[in-house]
């Protein structure tokens, strides 16, 4: 396979030069999110008409290039599974704007499985089977070898051809635009910034001093992780947070045993954590974006609601969870109605159900 691996400047913005007048480009990043709270962006591959490369960003300073090429709303920017490319992109300075275009989006909307791998797509819809050897392979590392490469460059290579293939079946069945909306509200996505203690699954149901409690530790543990650019379950698990939340350990003693598996954050924070126990005051702002617990006749009619969705989804050849999730369910009966099922398509389908609520 043909493609240019590029790790020098000059080569970077002659590249970008000649490709300047491409309306269609296909694109993927390699990275390392594993050990930092920030990703490592490592590889930015890029596919426009017969040329392929893969752009070393470890050994390149100035991706301007890239983000200028990614900023021109007249050119198709089509990626696999783009939410967290987008992401890793945003954080290097790049930002993909207008014109996005999601393979995987476009899959599910075809009654293909939603979280569809891109190796699977291909082989359904090429007819060929991609090495997957370089799965777990360590970006970071240099000099990388062919066979790293080979499988980055196929990331982008059959994007371009699959999405000819799919916007016909899509425009056949009237779902073109379902994909274009989808895709659109992708590229906003990563700008919902959740609060901290929102990544935190249960949080909502404890009571209120120790969800109080546990949504302060949640927003001191991002600011350490940020500070440290450590995973923010390497400083203190979810779990940890919302044990001390229930627990409320007013000793080190006490502490030690929910951290026993974190002895860096006991011996650097103790201190820290067992000031949040102890506070009288840890009220204020922080309770505002509290989800509560549906009451049992919300969830009897959650359980109503989402068989209705699945029935519809069914008649469709779709995923419920593509139509409607149960976060967006649940959100509906407290009356925080989600823009995703408010307004496109999804409205039209859905008043019948959501409409009624």
């Amino acid at each position: 396979m043909s493609y240019k691996f590029i790790d020098r400047q000059q080569d970077l913005d002659t590249w970008t030069d000649i490709i300047s007048d491409i309306k269609v480009i296909g694109l993927d990043t390699e990275f390392l999110w594993e050990r930092t709270y920030f990703p490592k962006l490592c590889l930015i591959q890029i596919a426009a008409g017969d040329s392929i490369v893969c752009i070393d960003t470890l050994a390149l300073e100035d991706l301007s290039g890239v983000n200028k090429i990614m900023n021109v709303s007249t050119v198709q920017k089509i990626f696999h599974a783009a939410k967290q490319d987008i992401e890793v992109l945003h954080a290097a300075g790049i930002e993909a704007r207008e014109q996005l275009f999601d393979t995987q989006v476009a899959a599910g909307l075809l009654g293909m499985a939603e979280q569809i791998g891109y190796g699977d797509l291909v082989e359904t819809l090429i007819g060929i089977r991609l090495e997957k050897s370089q799965t777990r392979t360590d970006w970071t590392s240099r000099p990388l070898n062919v066979r790293q490469l080979d499988y980055a460059a196929n990331d982008v290579k059959y994007l371009a051809e699959m999405t000819e293939i799919m916007s016909e079946k899509l425009l056949s069945l009237g779902r073109l635009d379902w994909c274009f909306e989808d895709c659109r509200r992708l590229q906003q996505a990563h700008q919902l910034l959740l609060a901290p203690w929102e990544r935190i699954s249960g949080i909502g149901k404890l009571e209120t001093a120790s969800f109080e409690l546990g949504a302060n530790i949640a927003v001191w543990r991002d600011e350490k992780a940020k500070a440290m650019d450590l995973p923010r379950g390497w400083i203190l698990s979810d779990k940890q947070i919302l044990s001390i939340a229930i627990e409320k350990p007013k000793t080190l003693k006490e502490l030690s045993f929910i951290l026993k598996d974190k002895p860096n954050t006991l011996r650097k924070f103790s201190e820290n954590l067992l000031g949040f126990v102890n506070s009288d005051d840890l009220r204020g702002t922080l309770g505002v974006n509290r989800k509560e617990p549906l009451s049992i006749s919300q969830r009897k009619r959650a359980k109503e609601i989402k068989k209705s969705i699945a029935a519809i989804a069914n008649d469709l050849d779709l995923g419920s969870s593509l139509l409607c999730t149960s976060k967006e369910v649940e959100a509906c009966l407290r009356g925080d109605v989600p823009e995703r099922v408010s307004t496109g398509w999804r409205k039209n389908i859905l008043y019948n159900v959501i409409g009624s609520i």
